[in-house]
């Protein structure tokens, strides 16, 4: 499932004059980032203020007005539309925070200060939800995301703070959701079997796209899946053993439990964000 991502303050502030090397690092990188959020790699986690920040863009000149003008369409895009994918998480009644550290390169000063006080109540928000030292939460580095070397906090510091993540290493971050079955728990789960029919009926809720027949009379199914992945299904097979099912893993992405829940009930469980009891889903949704 899905990590959350956060813009870093390169990426959000756009309140003052930025050179043109600048914001072309910040247009690629959102770029970048609009494909890991339509991929479904990543979501988004803004807060109300942060979002005032797209309100509070720079257009003075001498910058290039059509290399602004993609830039804040894509941050409208990423902030301001509303979607399934864009979390805003309240945060105004935080307290016992402390202020995110500030990635090198940026000046402590307007937007960037307050940056580093909803990120430190964000913080203080996941760790309240983190059984570890995990993260479910990093902060998209313009840098990384443009495809260049990674950002980095000052090493003055030992204070605890949101990785810096590019796409190469969204993976490192633990997912923000968790599957939650309403029909039976993933205990119970265990002792199901899943018979040869309930994978015929119910596998294209794991992401089958189509099922052939055996040819000449054979007794093997191929199953395919949409990102061109297959599977061999044998109807002499019945019910299957895990250890065939477990072969769905790394085709669907989904865990052997999810995979069980879904062939049987021809559904997925529900997922639930980890910040649930803290955050919404924006526009109410």
């Amino acid at each position: 499932m899905p990590t959350l991502l956060c813009p870093s303050p390169i990426i959000l502030d756009q309140s003052f004059p930025r050179d043109e090397d600048q914001l072309q690092l910040v247009a690629f990188a959102l770029g970048t980032i609009i494909e890991s959020v339509e991929k479904n790699d990543a979501h988004l986690l803004l807060t109300e203020t942060l979002r005032d920040f797209v309100e509070s863009f720079d257009w003075n000149p001498p910058r290039p007005f059509a290399l602004l003008m993609e830039i804040h369409r894509m941050l409208s895009q990423l902030y301001l539309q509303p979607s399934d994918r864009l979390i805003m998480v309240e945060v105004s009644e935080v307290e016992g925070y402390q202020r995110h550290p500030i990635p090198q390169g940026c000046v402590a000063t307007g937007l960037i200060e307050l940056w580093s006080d909803e990120l430190g109540k964000i913080l203080e928000l996941h760790d309240r939800c983190s059984d570890d030292n995990g993260f479910f939460i990093g902060i998209a580095c313009e840098s990384a995301f443009a495809g260049e070397g990674p950002c980095f906090y000052p090493s003055d510091g030992e204070q605890r703070a949101f990785p810096l993540v590019g796409p190469q290493n969204l993976s490192d971050l633990e997912d923000a959701y968790v599957w939650h079955p309403t029909k039976m728990s993933f205990n119970d789960l265990r002792l199901r079997e899943v018979s040869f029919d309930l994978v015929r009926k119910n596998v294209e809720v794991i992401g089958a796209a189509r099922i052939e027949k055996p040819r000449g009379g054979g007794s093997h199914f191929m199953v395919t899946f949409r990102r061109g992945r297959s599977w061999p299904l044998d109807k002499n097979t019945d019910p299957l053993p895990e250890l065939f099912l477990k072969e769905l893993i790394p085709i669907t992405g989904y865990p052997l439990n999810v995979i069980k829940y879904a062939l049987i009930f021809g559904e997925l469980p529900e997922s639930i964000l980890r910040l649930t009891s803290v955050a919404e889903w924006a526009y109410g949704n």
